[in-house]
């Protein structure tokens, strides 16, 4: 994982984490651990291991199964988490021993109390607005899913004319966004951005109200 998504993360804690894809894990933390190959010239890349606490007997989430049986590796004790899946994120802390983040969470069923929240929350922001790129992105924003939410409303600005005012508020968005993911380069270009849009903007309005005062 890079040292951007790891920060991340770690401000993620105690946050939802949905998975868009399905989700191989292994129940032994040593066989886990024989998977981690980074290559020494990686200096933006950090080891990790996602420790994960699934009651089999809970309901209202997302199937889970042992498939261990059609494993390539023999042995590894393979759990296949469906598409979909939502994790509370407990914590982010290095384990000095085995040199590697361990990143602990827990899949969580539809019923808890905040869980329940957050999707009437989102249930009632996308019934109320009009579904776009920037519906999508505002949502996967408060998932935690920072790279996402950086996609969606790039796009959704790609396709607003430049002198749109919402061009401004976009900017805006994109440099809490890309901060939250621990990309500061690149908050701080959009950071830029923000604020010549906005002193173009003010140039716009100073000339309008001129040429109002002129006529007046």
């Amino acid at each position: 994982m890079s040292k951007n998504e790891l920060e991340g993360l770690k401000k993620c804690r105690n946050q939802f984490i949905s998975v868009n894809s399905f989700f191989s894990t292994s129940t032994s933390y040593r066989q886990a651990l024989s998977f981690l190959n980074i290559p020494d010239d990686a200096t933006d890349l950090e080891p990790i291991i996602f420790e994960i606490v699934a009651d089999p007997k809970m309901v209202g989430t997302k199937p889970f199964a042992d498939i261990s049986r059609h494993s390539e590796f023999p042995g590894e004790s393979e759990i296949l988490f469906m598409l979909g899946s939502i994790f509370r994120l407990n914590s982010v802390e290095h384990n000095d021993n085995d040199q590697v983040w361990v990143i602990k969470m827990t899949l969580c069923s539809e019923n808890d109390s905040d869980l329940k929240n957050v999707l009437l929350d989102m249930k009632e922001q996308v019934e109320s607005e009009e579904i776009n790129l920037y519906t999508l992105g505002k949502l996967v924003w408060d998932m935690g899913r920072f790279d996402l939410a950086e996609k969606y409303l790039n796009g959704f600005l790609k396709q607003l004319p430049t002198n749109d005012p919402l061009v401004g508020k976009l900017y805006e968005d994109l440099t809490k966004v890309t901060s939250q993911a621990g990309d500061y380069d690149k908050s701080v270009q959009w950071r830029q951005k923000a604020l010549e849009f906005k002193k173009s903007n003010q140039k716009l309005v100073s000339l309008s109200t001129n040429i109002k005062k002129s006529i007046a």
